[in-house]
């Protein structure tokens, strides 16, 4: 995809394609914060316009999205087709994770207006955020927390939408589409070091799928610290609509149901509490839908008592 791109982006844009992975990805110890951004459809918009559009196009988000990371004191480390990945790490652990929140943040309130601009061009391009923050370690073999409302275990062959965003966990422990994992150059996580926390709205061939495997479905959130053996590693990862819909309401996605922020809260804090998190990752709320900010502020408390800053 790099080489393609290569073809018509700008010298700016390219420079960076062509740009040597970073030392700070090196092996070692070092505690980092991860921005990762991807532009929902950019492939197939590819494929359907002219090369000068399409350059301006990927001109258009970039180049704002990286005036953003750079003023916040983050390195675009790498870009993956339509995607790219920051790293934060001149700061502490703590200050290099609300940089990355806070570009994620910005880069979220400013895509409404590149929404509005990039629109009367016929494009309606979404992107999607997540950040992955937690220390670079070789060796380091974590239990996996993921707390969502969905099971974001689906793949091209039991997805009924089609939609990318709904299969994250599944390639993380290697099933389904594999490009992503491949291009960081990842290997799977084990399914046995998988506990998937609440996941109320599952598809049916995605629900089969899930049985099938070695992930640990666990309805009832305030279990997991029980399941937790004493000097295993953490890595935890909240997708805010894990959140009781009444409570966080600005969601893209909404499910009816779900835990309650302080029990949520209380619960991550007793894992966080163990000192052996080493890794947190979360997905953001609905920023047009929040505009009382309720849902920015439970997602937010929820952040803390996982980073043990309450």
């Amino acid at each position: 995809m790099n080489d393609y791109l290569l073809h018509f982006v700008t010298p700016r844009i390219a420079k960076l394609l062509e740009a040597p992975v970073s030392a700070a990805l090196e092996k070692a110890e070092k505690e980092v914060a991860i921005l990762f951004v991807d532009i929902a459809g950019c492939t197939r918009l590819c494929e359907r316009l002219p090369p000068r559009e399409m350059n301006e196009l990927i001109e258009f988000y970039f180049a704002h999205f990286f005036d953003v990371i750079q003023e916040l004191g983050g390195t675009v480390n790498e870009i993956m087709g339509d995607g790219f990945m920051a790293i934060f790490e001149s700061k502490r652990y703590e200050e290099n994770i609300r940089d990355a929140v806070a570009v994620a943040v910005e880069i979220k309130r400013l895509l409404s207006e590149l929404k509005i601009q990039s629109s009367r061009n016929g494009y309606d391009t979404q992107v999607h955020i997540g950040v992955h923050a937690g220390l670079q370690r070789a060796g380091v073999n974590p239990r996996l927390v993921w707390l969502d409302a969905h099971g974001d275990f689906n793949t091209w062959e039991t997805t009924p939408s089609g939609f990318i965003g709904g299969m994250p966990l599944a390639m993380i422990v290697g099933r389904g589409d594999q490009t992503l994992m491949q291009a960081l150059e990842l290997t799977p996580f084990p399914e046995r070091e998988v506990i998937l926390a609440d996941a109320r709205d599952l598809d049916p061939a995605e629900r089969e799928l899930l049985q099938q495997s070695e992930v640990l479905h666990v309805t009832e959130v305030a279990s997991i610290p029980q399941l937790i053996s004493s000097d295993q590693p953490l890595y935890i990862h909240l997708d805010v609509d894990v959140l009781d819909s009444s409570e966080a309401p600005a969601m893209r996605y909404p499910v009816k149901g779900g835990p309650t922020l302080n029990a949520l809260r209380e619960m991550v804090k007793r894992l966080a509490g163990t000192g052996r998190v080493v890794a947190v990752s979360m997905t953001l709320w609905d920023f047009e839908q929040d505009a009382d900010r309720r849902t920015e502020r439970a997602s937010m408390a929820l952040l803390k008592a996982a980073l043990d800053d309450d």
